[in-house]
């Protein structure tokens, strides 16, 4: 059988592989799992058409499915020795094998691969927006168009603004609202005083909170003072200590998963799209974020 596409095998515990497969499975990464090996009983997660075997049988299935492109296995089921033979299987068959860490599995943060000798070692990466040239690039990049939008086009969305609000019901043209970053900070967001306060034109007059250095074109979502005490309890199981500025749209908005249905939580699956984009920030990500929300 010839490889067509990106066909994968997953091998371990039920725990470690339900996260794996909702990751495999995204339509962005295209992969598709021909076959879980676990040594417990039939995984709730799969669908019905997924084959499931003992791990012991793997390299039986691998020699008759030559479709299969990559092997992920978990270090917590297989023994060292088993483990560098199925490694070699793979090898010689031009089969990817990608091995899951023990431990590290279930930590939240992207790790770097280094070398001592003949030892591998994981280290925690930094986080992109920890490191200060990045910080400023960031931030120069909401200075310069919010400052631009706010000379050019936003006077004249205000003067009409204000015209619709005092001819329909007078009162502040504006509406300040206390909300929290993700970072804990609390400032004061600005609106457009209209009934549907979701609409884009509703939210222009947060440029503003922009170039104060309150917000950014892209971070995590505003957070009420009611709510952000939960998010923090949340938060604090993925050790992320320096959060972006909350953003005018964000990555939980445009990722290609967001509407789909996940196991966790409404907020812990957004605090798991925030640590996503800490991890992974880069200006490109920003202007691919940004274009998407056009």
């Amino acid at each position: 059988m010839t490889k067509s596409g990106k066909h994968a095998v997953l091998i371990g515990r039920e725990d470690e592989l339900h996260e794996l497969y909702d990751e495999l499975t995204k339509a962005r990464r295209g992969y598709m799992v021909d076959a879980l090996f676990t040594d417990v009983g039939i995984p709730d997660f799969l669908p019905d058409k997924t084959t499931r075997y003992d791990h012991a049988t793997v390299m039986s299935f691998l020699e008759v499915n030559g479709a299969v492109s990559h092997v992920f296995c978990s270090a917590s089921v297989l023994e060292r020795e088993e483990m560098a033979e199925l490694y070699y299987f793979c090898e010689k068959r031009g089969v990817t094998f990608i091995q899951i860490p023990l431990y590290v599995s279930s930590l939240r943060r992207c790790m770097n691969v280094g070398r001592m000798g003949h030892l591998t070692l994981l280290k925690p990466r930094r986080a992109p927006l920890s490191l200060w040239y990045n910080r400023a690039l960031k931030r120069a990049f909401d200075l310069l168009f919010s400052l631009l939008a706010l000379l050019t086009f936003f006077p004249l969305v205000w003067v009409v603004q204000a015209i619709r609000v005092k001819h329909r019901r007078g009162g502040a043209v504006f509406l300040r609202q206390k909300r929290c970053g993700p970072d804990g900070h609390v400032f004061h967001c600005l609106s457009f005083n209209q009934t549907d306060e979701r609409t884009r034109l509703s939210r222009m007059p947060r440029l503003i909170n922009i170039l104060l250095g309150e917000m950014s074109f892209v971070g995590p979502a505003l957070r009420s003072a009611d709510d952000i005490e939960d998010y923090f309890r949340e938060a604090d199981r993925y050790h992320i200590r320096r959060w972006p500025r909350a953003g005018l749209t964000g990555w939980a908005s445009v990722n290609s998963h967001a509407g789909q249905s996940r196991p966790k939580t409404a907020l812990a699956n957004e605090v798991d799209d925030d640590v996503w984009y800490v991890e992974n920030w880069s200006f490109w990500l920003d202007l691919r974020i940004l274009l998407a929300s056009l």
